[in-house]
């Protein structure tokens, strides 16, 4: 496949959604505009397919609703983006060419370059703020995968109703919140 590792490619062949796949994810549960979610959602641009943990930007938002959701949308992949510019400009070793290593050691490498990140930014900004936070159990056990439970993830995992459902359900949520802001 060398030279058609485009998104969907990568995103094919990658195993970012296997825990999800066997039923091992961390839970994340959340509400969002009075629905319960079971999935963490990630940002992604409007070459992703429809899937339920995949959010999109609307391409020509149309209303106030959506147009806010837009401007969210791209305002927080500017965080990440920035943030990930971040930890290449700290660790030179990120910015190079992943061909070399293989899938493991790049996992290894991703986190040990953003503990370290953690590591500085809580040794500079000062208090930690743990207390405040939520504690999250995961597990490290591996559970036998049955097939039937791995197709019925696939399908939650690849719907687009789901999909739908969720953005709705931010439009809505980020709305409300602006909406909020403004009364205070």
């Amino acid at each position: 496949m060398p030279g058609s590792h485009n998104d969907l490619n990568v995103l094919d062949y990658s195993p970012f959604f296997d825990q999800i796949l066997t039923g091992n994810a961390p839970p994340c549960r959340c509400t969002i505009n009075r629905s319960n979610y079971e999935m963490g959602y990630y940002l992604a641009d409007g070459i992703y397919p429809d899937w339920a943990t995949l959010v999109k930007t609307i391409s020509q938002p149309q209303g106030g609703k959506r147009q806010y959701f837009s401007q969210m949308h791209k305002s927080a992949r500017k965080y990440v983006e920035r943030d990930f510019w971040v930890l290449q400009s700290i660790f030179s070793i990120i910015k190079s060419p992943a061909c070399i290593w293989c899938q493991k050691k790049l996992n290894y490498i991703m986190q040990a370059c953003i503990i370290l990140h953690n590591m500085i930014v809580e040794d500079e900004t000062g208090p930690d703020l743990k207390e405040f936070l939520p504690e999250v159990e995961i597990g490290c056990t591996f559970h036998n995968e049955v097939f039937s439970n791995y197709v019925n993830y696939l399908k939650h995992l690849q719907s687009s109703t789901a999909h739908q459902a969720l953005k709705l359900d931010l439009i809505e949520d980020f709305w409300a919140q602006k909406g909020e802001s403004l009364n205070v």
